[in-house]
């Protein structure tokens, strides 16, 4: 089957999504391994990425960011809360909203963990061009933003 009717040499829509799928297993496979050494996840340098970015960050905005429910949300921070990296506290004004942040040793944790990820991104990047990484950006954020409206409109 042709994927858009006039190239036959061109993958199909399976085909892409099976590419795409099967680089991200093993970027994600990478990150986790490189990560480990800092007992780090992906999941959980996402979550500690936000955190630096957004100090002092309410739980609900968190899950929203990391895309999980609050119950999910919550075992995160248990685990950065339990490992000294980020502490919980009442938001100023609002006993019932909790606000996350990193302590001392959650930034020098998460500052470790970016070196490592900027590394890899490094690595992982070197068979493309500069135009070829842009070009690659813009089709794949097309396609987000496609899967994005498609999920909108199934549950509407």
């Amino acid at each position: 089957m042709e994927a858009d009717g006039g190239n036959p040499g061109a993958p199909t829509p399976a085909e892409l999504v099976e590419t795409l799928l099967s680089v991200a297993h093993e970027l994600r496979r990478a990150h986790n391994s490189r990560l480990s050494i800092h007992d780090a996840s992906v999941s959980r340098a996402r979550a500690m990425r936000l955190l630096a970015d957004d100090p002092a960050i309410p739980m609900r905005r968190l899950a929203a960011g990391l895309g999980v429910t609050g119950r999910a949300a919550t075992v995160v921070v248990d685990g950065l809360e339990r490992d000294g990296l980020a502490v919980r506290r009442s938001a100023p004004g609002d006993r019932r909203s909790i606000l996350v942040e990193l302590t001392d040793a959650g930034r020098a944790h998460i500052a470790d963990v970016r070196v490592v990820q900027r590394r890899l991104a490094d690595e992982f990047a070197v068979p493309l061009t500069d135009a070829e990484r842009a070009t690659l950006v813009g089709l794949l954020r097309r396609l987000q933003v496609h899967a994005l409206r498609s999920e909108a409109d199934s549950i509407t």
